[in-house]
């Protein structure tokens, strides 16, 4: 972060957003570490990891990453300038929402990849997973947000997007790989180096970074993830899921190294899953009963 700070107060951010806007070559014709690339993947790394995006925003960064997003032919890029775009804080409405390739299926196709795929990088050793559920939790905010300005007191309707239960059901082990690993290792052992945990039974790599971005997104879309159905009713399986849930986001809160505002986070989650407990929620059933099947598989 330190690094991207000093180098977000040089010249160098407004050469390469420079180069990007007087290319002239096609987005999808980019080769891989060309200038383009490099500039464009440099981009989103500073937008990542600066703390304060006034700078990028003022260089006009958003002017460049806008119409890499909205090609769909644009591949890799187009998910670097997504990503760019949702840690600038780009709002709902500027991402694409409808057509052949909409942003929720681009970074929910790209999630799954990298968690079922842990020790492979889908076309560019950029997108790691840490970084792509950062941009997922930015782009669940930004929907939420949008739910409570256009839709004020109403059912949830952007977010409804990203609570589709096999995604939240990744982002259920995402959590949870980050518990088991932590419980893999001997109790005599001294407390284990939280980046990166290999789970020694199941080979599922933790990242508890990652895991906190989840969080992140699980809280803003928590209206959709909870919402009853079209009748209802009193639900054994919601019972279920709630307790099982609750249980394992208590456990991840005692994973030592856990910082406070993530077990903060998911103790916030665990309340408003109790809350919801026995109502009926079809997508926290759906999405529980795909996290189980997969992680008591192991």
């Amino acid at each position: 972060m330190e690094n991207a700070i000093l180098l977000s107060r040089t010249e160098i951010p407004k050469r390469m957003i420079d180069f990007i806007h007087a290319s002239e070559s096609p987005t999808n014709q980019w080769q891989q570490n060309s200038l383009e690339d490099f500039s464009l993947t440099c981009v989103m790394h500073l937008a990542e990891h600066d703390p304060n995006p006034d700078t990028m925003l003022e260089l006009g960064a958003l002017d460049v990453l806008n119409p890499i997003m909205k090609n769909v032919s644009a591949g890799i890029q187009r998910v670097k300038a997504t990503m760019g775009c949702a840690f600038l804080g780009s709002p709902w409405s500027d991402f694409p929402k409808e057509g052949k390739y909409p942003t929720t299926v681009l970074m929910s196709e790209l999630l799954e990849k990298l968690v079922k795929n842990p020790h492979t990088q889908p076309n560019d050793a950029t997108c790691t997973l840490k970084s792509v559920n950062k941009a997922y939790k930015h782009l669940a905010k930004a929907a939420a947000k949008a739910d409570e300005e256009e839709f004020p007191g109403k059912a949830a309707h952007y977010t409804k997007l990203f609570a589709k239960p096999p995604i939240v059901a990744l982002h259920f082990s995402i959590i949870s790989n980050v518990v088991a690993a932590a419980e893999d290792v001997d109790e005599e052992e001294e407390a284990p180096n939280l980046h990166n945990i290999p789970n020694a039974k199941t080979k599922i790599v933790a990242d508890p970074a990652a895991a906190e971005h989840s969080l992140g997104a699980l809280e803003a879309i928590l209206p959709a993830l909870l919402e009853s159905g079209d009748m209802p009713r009193t639900s054994f399986y919601s019972e279920k899921a709630s307790v099982e849930l609750c249980d394992m986001l208590w456990r991840y809160t005692q994973v030592a190294g856990i910082p406070p505002s993530a077990q903060s986070l998911a103790q916030r989650i665990s309340e408003r899953i109790k809350e919801a407990s026995g109502k009926g929620c079809p997508v926290l059933e759906n999405s529980y009963e795909l996290w189980a099947k997969a992680f008591y598989k192991r």
